[in-house]
């Protein structure tokens, strides 16, 4: 990044890390419903988390 396009794109790049943090906040929340679903079957929660958590990245 130049100092020009930074300064052209700060709020480009703010807008785009708010999105990114709600993204993120949403996964959370479907992650914790899919555990609390498999609350009973936890050697399957285990590995689903695992799963996502490798997804993710």
């Amino acid at each position: 990044w130049s100092v020009k396009s930074n300064n052209r794109n700060s709020s480009w790049r703010a807008r785009q890390s708010a999105d990114g943090q709600a993204q993120q906040q949403r996964r959370n929340d479907r992650q914790k419903v899919i555990t609390i679903k498999n609350k009973t079957d936890t050697r399957r929660t285990k590995k689903k988390k695992k799963i996502g958590e490798h997804n993710k990245k």
